[in-house]
């Protein structure tokens, strides 16, 4: 009997069955999802990220095992492989955290920026049990739908007509359901988040900065990133102290989601401000771009201000306040 291929005997205990290919590749490909990436994430990112590709692992891993014939592994051995992908799967825990670490403090974020070693797994696990348990729920709802088609058309017929449906309700609960779900649960917390101001960010007063009290732009619809952005500008001491020379105060203009309605009027507006502070007068002008949440990279833009005395003027526009993974989904439209 193929590995894994479901028997009318075992089609009642499909919750009980674990396919072992599947659940291999499936924690295999969960763990590689704890490698190092370009920004650090947060334990509900993380646990979406080595969830989905736990899911993706064990799909194709149960996909294959019904193509092949080969033989079930025994008790013993599956003990054995079980026990080996639960120590891998905390060595890549452990290992994602220290990664994750040290993506903090190149981006220059605190500790507590909301990854940890237990939230990031137990949000992993809770993850690929949803899809595994979602996955398993529409095999079975199949089988029971094929088994019916089964008595009024012929098999094949039968077979496709129970994968289009199983599609297509898979699709609009999908768009129609989750998607929304999960869209207005981040949107929520993270417009929250746009709203707050870091710790000892103030608002500038020099009219160098957008939010100053010359500025086109107010201080409270830049964002949280954007009054970090603003606030945070090396000074022309710092740089006079490094060059050991006179130097500019650099000039950073950024526009907030709150600053106009939309990504054009933004975009005007932000010029606008640019021009007031006289950024075209300036020797090197930056258009920086942002991440999903608005953040500028500091490291990015501070090598430039102190390389040419300050002589620099920087603008940067916000299109969103989530992070890139669920705004590459939401946020489609701008």
């Amino acid at each position: 009997m193929r590995a894994g291929a479901l028997n009318p005997r075992s089609r009642c205990h499909i919750f009980k069955q674990l396919n072992t290919l599947g659940l291999a590749l499936g924690v295999i490909l969960a763990c590689l999802g704890f490698t190092p990436s370009l920004l650090p994430r947060i334990a509900v990112t993380q646990g979406l990220v080595s969830g989905v590709l736990f899911a993706l692992g064990y799909g194709l891993g149960s996909l294959v095992s019904l193509v092949f014939v080969g033989k079930e592994l025994s008790s013993k051995a599956k003990r054995v492989l079980y026990a080996l992908l639960g120590v891998g799967f905390v060595v890549a825990l452990v290992l994602g955290h220290g990664w994750n670490q040290e993506s903090l403090e190149l981006t220059n974020r605190g500790p507590d920026y909301g990854y940890s070693i237990w939230a990031a797994g137990l949000a992993t696990i809770l993850i690929s049990a949803f899809f595994f348990f979602l996955g398993r729920a529409f095999a079975l709802f199949f089988l029971t739908l094929q088994r019916f088609l089964d008595e009024k058309l012929s098999k094949g017929t039968s077979v496709v007509l129970a994968l289009a449906l199983i599609g297509f309700l898979f699709y609009g609960i999908l768009d129609g359901f989750l998607l929304d779900f999960v869209r207005t649960r981040v949107d929520a917390g993270f417009s929250r988040t746009n709203n707050e101001t870091e710790e000892s960010i103030e608002q500038p007063r020099s009219a160098n900065f957008s939010g100053s009290p010359e500025s086109l732009i107010p201080w409270e619809t830049l964002g949280a990133k954007g009054r970090t952005f603003a606030a945070s500008a090396i000074s022309k001491e710092e740089i006079e102290s490094f060059h050991k020379k006179p130097a500019m105060e650099p000039i950073r203009i950024y526009g907030g989601l709150q600053s106009a309605p939309d990504i054009r009027s933004r975009a005007k507006l932000a010029v606008q401000d640019l021009k007031r502070a006289g950024g075209f007068q300036r020797k090197v002008l930056v258009v920086a771009s942002t991440t999903g949440t608005g953040w500028v990279d500091r490291l990015a833009i501070e090598p430039l201000e102190y390389l040419h005395q300050g002589d620099t003027a920087t603008i940067a526009l916000q299109y969103s306040y989530l992070p890139s993974v669920f705004s590459f989904f939401v946020d489609g439209g701008i």
